[in-house]
């Protein structure tokens, strides 16, 4: 015989797994159409027009929306002589979201294209590799 008490609790359980659910959903719902804007009006733009609305959406925080923008970027044009510099700002938006890992592959993919020395040392780009790799090490 099961337990009124039992069969709540269960009831319980699924209610709340059930609205956690809902807030992630949610979450991520709110957050598509900036990102499905922002990647679609850099479609059909030149070079220069995509690093500016990249760059606006950094700015605003917008930064997932900054990252499809700098990479519709790189696809679209890479060899540009600012693709490193898009690269890198890959790696800052998630730098400012937190996202280690993903921060560190991006400034390690701007040292692999090989900047201007002195524009890596303006940028600290070596500290930003080890600084990343070091926050993502305390996670593991």
């Amino acid at each position: 015989m099961i337990s009124k008490k039992g069969i709540w609790s269960d009831i319980r359980t699924i209610v709340l797994a059930l609205v956690l659910l809902a807030v992630i959903l949610g979450l991520i719902i709110a957050r598509f159409p900036r990102i499905l804007k922002a990647y679609t009006q850099g479609s059909n733009l030149d070079p220069d027009t995509i690093m500016s609305k990249a760059n606006e959406a950094f700015e605003q925080k917008e930064y997932e929306a900054a990252i499809q923008l700098y990479r519709d970027f790189l696809r679209k044009f890479p060899n540009h002589k600012d693709a490193y510099l898009a690269q890198y700002k890959i790696g800052e938006s998630y730098y400012e979201m937190e996202e280690w890992n993903l921060a560190y592959i991006a400034y390690k993919d701007t040292q692999k294209m090989e900047p201007d020395e002195k524009w890596q040392q303006k940028v600290n780009l070596d500290d930003k590799i080890e600084e990343t790799d070091e926050l993502r090490q305390e996670i593991v």
